[in-house]
C-alpha cells in the first residue's frame, strides 16, 4: 500500500483491519551454514512464507549467528508481531560489505558484491507489509530497493526501529522513518540519494535527533526494518559499511501489524514454558505511523 492516503483514511484503514502475519525464521543448518564463513552461492533460497521468498544475492562467506544484540548470554530474544513470534536465536551474516552507493545509483541501483538480502513477492492481491529483522548498528545506513516486473529499480521509503543501547531492551530506541528521510508524501518517493543519505547521517550522528541517549548511537541492537510491498516485485535490503545480520522476516498481507514488541526470556527457564521476563514496546499499540509520531522527538 503506497501511503498516499489522507491521515484520516489511513488511520481508519489500519485500525479496522486485522493483520494476518506469516513468519519465516532462518535456519542456518538447513541451508548448509554450520560454521563461520561457509561459502554460499548467490541466488540461494534462505527461507519463505506463502507469498514471499528470501534469497542471497551474491556468492559470499556466511556465518551462523543470532539476531539479538549479542551482549547478554543469559537471555533469548524475539520480536512479536501481533502475537506471532520471530525468534532471534538463529540468523545469518555475510562477510562482504555491499558496494558503495553513489548518487547516480539511486536511480539505477546495480551492485556488484556484498551481503544483500532479496525478497521476491508473489502474486498478492494488492499490497502487503514486509518486516525484516536486522541486528543493526545505530551509526550505519540501511536501504531498501524495489525492483519492478520489468527490472526497473528504485530506493523506497522504510521504517526502522532499533534498540541502539546494546544492553538489552531496557533503554532508549533509535527510529528512522520515511519522514526523517524526506519522503514526498504525494508520490511516496524519496529525494535524491545525496539528500536521503545526508538525512540518515544527521540522524546517526546527532543522537538527540536519533532518539537515543548520548554516546549510544554506535551500539548494536535488535532491529526491525519494514516497508510496503506490491505484487510481483523484488525487494533488496542491505546496509552500507556493514554486513546485515538477519534472523528472518514476517509478511502481513493487506494490513499493518498493529503491535510490535521485543521479548526477552531468561534462558534458565524451560523452553516449553518461555515466560517473558522483560517486555519493551518497540512501537506503542496503534498504527505504525501514529506510533512513530508518538515516539519521535523533533
Amino acid at each position: 500500500m503506497k501511503k498516499i492516503l489522507s491521515t484520516v483514511a489511513f488511520l481508519s484503514l489500519a485500525l479496522n483491519m486485522s493483520a494476518q502475519v506469516e513468519v519465516c525464521t532462518f535456519d542456518p543448518a538447513a541451508i548448509g551454514i554450520t560454521e563461520k564463513k561457509t561459502p554460499l552461492d548467490g541466488g540461494k533460497e534462505l527461507g519463505k512464507t506463502t507469498y514471499v521468498t528470501c534469497y542471497s544475492v551474491f556468492t559470499d562467506e556466511v556465518s551462523p549467528t543470532s539476531g539479538e544484540n549479542g551482549t547478554d548470554a543469559a537471555y533469548d530474544y524475539a520480536i512479536s508481531l501481533d502475537g506471532q513470534l520471530l525468534s532471534l536465536k538463529t540468523g545469518l551474516q555475510g562477510s562482504t560489505n555491499p558496494a558503495a552507493i553513489t548518487e547516480d545509483a539511486f536511480a539505477s541501483f546495480d551492485p556488484d558484491k556484498g551481503w544483500i538480502l532479496r525478497f521476491d513477492v508473489g502474486d498478492i492481491a494488492s499490497w502487503g507489509e514486509l518486516y525484516v529483522s536486522a541486528k543493526t548498528t545505530g551509526n550505519k545506513n540501511y536501504w531498501v530497493v524495489e525492483e519492478s516486473a520489468t527490472g526497473e529499480r528504485k530506493f523506497i521509503p522504510y521504517w526502522i526501529v532499533t534498540d541502539a543501547q546494546g544492553s538489552g531492551y531496557d533503554n532508549g530506541l533509535q527510529f528512522v522513518t520515511p519522514y526523517d528521510l524526506g519522503v514526498d508524501e504525494d508520490s511516496w518517493s524519496l529525494p535524491t540519494f545525496a539528500a536521503a543519505n545526508k538525512q540518515l547521517d544527521k540522524i546517526n550522528t546527532n543522537v538527540d535527533h536519533g532518539h537515543v541517549a548520548p554516546g549510544t548511537a554506535k551500539k548494536n541492537g535488535a532491529g526491525l526494518i519494514f516497508f510496503d510491498v506490491l505484487p510481483n516485485r523484488k525487494y533488496y535490503v542491505f546496509g552500507t559499511g556493514t554486513k546485515i545480520t538477519s534472523s528472518g522476516f514476517a509478511y502481513s498481507n493487506g494490513a499493518l501489524v498493529k503491535e510490535i514488541k521485543a521479548l526477552r526470556r531468561d534462558k534458565t527457564l524451560a523452553e516449553e514454558n518461555p515466560t517473558t521476563v522483560s517486555e519493551f514496546y518497540l512501537l506503542k499499540s496503534g498504527t505504525i505511523k501514529a506510533a512513530m509520531e508518538a515516539n519521535t522527538a523533533e
